[in-house]
């Protein structure tokens, strides 16, 4: 077998595909519902320029959820997929 370098999202999808299908098919729906919370939250008003730096990086973070929502939850469908044919072939 030979050793190679994986990437995070391949990391991820391995991790879940160790569980089974119907896991990975809960979790994507329960990430999709967290991440689109946090992502669909109302921005804040700035009052004062001290403010500035906490509201930009609460909106890096909400920029992320945002990806996240449709990322994670595709991830985990793959993963449930592969972990559905491995479950298969046994």
């Amino acid at each position: 077998m030979v050793n190679r370098k994986q990437n995070g999202l391949e990391a991820f999808v391995d991790l879940i595909a160790l569980a089974p299908w119907w896991a990975g098919v809960s979790l994507a729906v329960v990430s999709y519902f967290v991440l689109g919370s946090f992502a669909h939250v109302a921005p804040a008003a700035v009052k004062s320029m001290d403010e500035m730096p906490t509201l930009m990086a609460i909106s890096y973070l909400k920029g992320l959820a945002h990806l996240g929502q449709f990322l994670v939850p595709v991830l985990c469908l793959i993963a449930a997929i592969l972990s559905a044919i491995a479950r298969k072939s046994r």
